[in-house]
């Protein structure tokens, strides 16, 4: 998915040298070709990797803000409008506390690989930071973003029921759209926020979930 234009940018200066090998007999445009073909593959997928967080696999923050901003400037669709969902790892100071960090980081691994299948082509992913991640997809109802959520929900209680782990994935989601004619980015940010914390504190206040500020 990554790799596809890269590879296609390596081809463009590769097929150039061909063609002028063709006209031009005795001289190296083939090599010349490849060589810069071979420049521009390592400066594009240097590029993408500088987009992606290497413990979730999935896209960052720099790049959620790129994705955003291009989109306050392109404007809303008629036809859809841009929603975000996010979420965080319920009690995951206690997941890093109780069992160390490596652990911590295995359960932001694993919260990747189910956004990978979950999310698919219905939207992107990214690790906002910490164990914060957002979703962000193009949609023309509420109930698509409430299907994708039960989804993600569905595969996370999967994993708890069939993987030995010493911890359990379960998360405080809110969700919002964004109308970039309206409202700024950060308003946008600032709505999946507290959408996002309305869930977690419905969640301290009937004891799915224990009271952070109750412990040190």
């Amino acid at each position: 998915k990554y790799l596809f234009l890269p590879v296609v940018l390596f081809m463009i200066p590769v097929a150039a040298g061909s063609l002028l090998q063709a006209f031009f007999y005795g001289y190296s445009f083939m090599w010349l070709g490849v060589s810069i073909g071979m420049l521009w593959l390592f400066i594009s997928i240097q590029n993408e990797a500088s987009y992606v967080d290497t413990l979730s696999g999935l896209f960052n923050r720099q790049y959620l803000n790129d994705i955003l901003l291009m989109h306050s400037k392109k404007g809303d669709n008629n036809s859809s409008v841009l929603a975000g969902i996010m979420f965080d790892i319920d009690s995951f100071k206690n997941i890093n506390s109780s069992f160390g960090h490596l652990v911590g980081d295995d359960a932001i691994s694993t919260v990747g690989k189910i956004l990978h299948r979950a999310v698919g082509s219905k939207g992107i992913s990214f690790r906002y930071g910490g164990d914060e991640f957002i979703i962000l997809m193009k949609t023309s109802s509420p109930k698509e973003i409430m299907d994708l959520i039960d989804t993600i929900k569905a595969k996370a209680e999967l994993f708890n029921e069939s993987e030995k782990k010493p911890y359990k994935l379960c998360f405080s989601i809110g969700y919002s759209t964004y109308q970039s004619k309206y409202e700024s980015v950060d308003d946008f940010l600032k709505k999946m926020d507290a959408a996002m914390y309305d869930d977690k504190r419905k969640k301290i206040k009937e004891g799915v979930i224990p009271d952070r500020r109750c412990h040190n």
